[in-house]
């Protein structure tokens, strides 16, 4: 069955206004998911309920049906005992879902064969313009919301409602991972660079997706999608080295501070 899909899909890809759009839940949600993809809230970070209700205005118990969906989406946990955290992942985890999104490459590309309409495929042609002309100008913030949702293009384009849930659910669990990661190792989080650099290092694989596309062979559009999901693994692997760097630099420099110019401890 074909979706109409919107491009606001959950509130990931613009910040949402401040009126309620559909239900209250809905409401929550949106702000939760939008702040935890964009650095706000990070891996580890206790999500107070309370503060959020008193700034949306609405009950906690709202609240907690809009986290209990982000926790069936992979992007917070619940403690009974302790509240509401952003979810951390290992890399180990990550590794295994970036395995489970490579298994998805090829069904997906053996659904676009058999389901991609005309109409979606002109809009992954219209999508796939604009990021070229967008090459002939200065990066701009809407670019890499543009290059999402040309890769999000060809999945929906399967046309298997499941599939893209998994898909979107795999990409959200790498994003948090890899801002989490960014965090530790340069001190805060800036989403417009980390963006910027997404952006710019999937230019190659967006090209070869679209080719992919035009030859309408399901071995190529498999084999673009895995190479995508590869490199993303990759980069989410070079960047826990910064971050075991990183974190043990700051250990060690918190165990040099404690002694005194002699390398006695202090206060010994």
């Amino acid at each position: 069955m074909t979706r109409n899909w919107t491009e606001p899909y959950l509130g990931v890809y613009r910040e949402p206004e401040g009126s309620v759009r559909d239900s209250l839940s809905d409401h929550a949600e949106v702000h939760l998911k939008w702040r935890v993809l964009n650095g706000a809230f990070v891996s580890g970070e206790k999500i107070r309920e309370a503060a959020l209700a008193k700034e949306l205005d609405i009950s906690r118990a709202t609240i907690r049906e809009a986290t209990r969906r982000l926790a069936g989406a992979g992007l917070v946990e619940i403690d009974a005992q302790r509240g509401v955290f952003v979810r951390t992942y290992t890399l180990e985890q990550i590794e295994d879902i970036s395995e489970i999104r490579r298994a998805l490459c090829s069904l997906t590309a053996s659904s676009f064969v058999s389901r991609a309409t005309p109409t979606d495929r002109a809009r992954i042609t219209d999508l796939f313009d604009r990021l070229e002309a967008a090459d002939g100008r200065a990066y701009e913030p809407a670019d890499y919301v543009l290059g999402l949702l040309f890769n999000e293009a060809v999945v929906r384009a399967a046309n298997n409602e499941r599939l893209f849930t998994l898909y979107h659910e795999a990409w959200q669990q790498m994003r948090i991972f890899k801002l989490f990661l960014r965090r530790h190792v340069f001190g805060a989080v800036d989403v417009q660079a980390h963006n910027h650099s997404m952006f710019s290092q999937g230019a190659v694989h967006r090209r070869t997706l679209y080719q992919a596309v035009l030859s309408g062979k399901e071995g190529d559009i498999a084999e673009a999608m895995r190479r995508s999901a590869d490199h993303s693994l990759l980069r989410a692997q070079e960047q826990f080295v910064d971050y075991l760097a990183a974190t043990q630099s700051t250990w060690r420099e918190k165990i040099v501070s404690t002694r005194t110019p002699s390398g006695n401890p202090a206060g010994g």
